[in-house]
């Protein structure tokens, strides 16, 4: 295959001086496979479920009355899985106490994969792992006048690219979880 590496220079276009690039992915990905595949049917009984809600590698369960605590110790220490009560998942995964986490989350560790029946097959690969798995790392490359040249940044999460193109094109951001500050760095000092 041959690659031709075209660069926007004022040959092609006056400003091109003035444009900022910026190319992201919103996720990493994460090799799974069959031989890593945890089956909800062969740990909860189906009864207690009310609703359920996901696809690999994450679920949320409505527990029927009665059932949250039944569902949480059947799951809680099955390998491959990790599984919080609504309300009881770390800061850093943004679920706070939100309606939709309905009773209880189940995410699937690194590499492994849930799914609620037996025959479902599992690809080769997924996202929607736990943010803390550097697989799900996403990409970001930026230049132009706004952005530093020859600079590598720390990690930082996605939601923060916003508040840095509204700095960039000098908007009033609206209100998001996301924060300029942990991005500011990307850009060349303006003094």
């Amino acid at each position: 295959v041959q690659v031709k590496v075209l660069t926007i220079s004022d040959k092609h276009l006056p400003f091109a001086e003035n444009i900022n690039v910026i190319v992201t992915s919103d996720h990493g990905m994460c090799n799974i496979s069959e031989s890593r595949k945890v089956v909800l049917e062969e740990h909860i009984e189906l009864e207690w479920i009310a609703e359920l809600q996901g696809y690999n590698p994450n679920f949320v369960i409505k527990a029927n009355e009665g059932y949250i605590d039944s569902i949480y110790h059947a799951l809680v220490d099955v390998e491959g899985i990790t599984t919080w009560k609504s309300g009881e998942l770390p800061e850093r995964l943004m679920y706070g106490n939100n309606p939709r986490t309905l009773d209880l989350v189940v995410v699937a560790d690194s590499s492994w994969s849930v799914v609620q029946y037996a025959d479902k097959n599992v690809s080769s690969g997924a996202h929607g792992f736990d943010n803390n798995n550097k697989t799900m790392d996403a990409i970001f490359y930026a230049y132009g006048p706004a952005f530093k040249t020859n600079y590598t940044s720390q990690s930082f999460n996605n939601i923060d690219i916003y508040p840095l193109i509204c700095e960039i094109l000098e908007l009033q951001p609206a209100p998001v979880d996301g924060k300029l500050a942990n991005v500011k760095d990307l850009l060349k000092d303006t003094d």
